[in-house]
């Protein structure tokens, strides 16, 4: 779980830096592609992924 986080927030910063263009090409994989899984551990912390 500690590793899903680190992720998910070194991903956060990222998103951040990056051009529009290509943010826009990040979040589209994202959200297609965000396993379930993921949301639900981060739910169970009282986690909002962000889209």
């Amino acid at each position: 779980m500690p590793s899903t986080y680190a992720h998910y927030r070194m991903g956060q910063e990222v998103i951040e830096q990056v051009s529009s263009s290509a943010r826009d090409i990040i979040m589209k994989h994202y959200v297609e592609r965000k396993p379930r899984a993921i949301r639900n551990s981060f739910k169970r912390l009282g986690v909002t992924l962000k889209n």
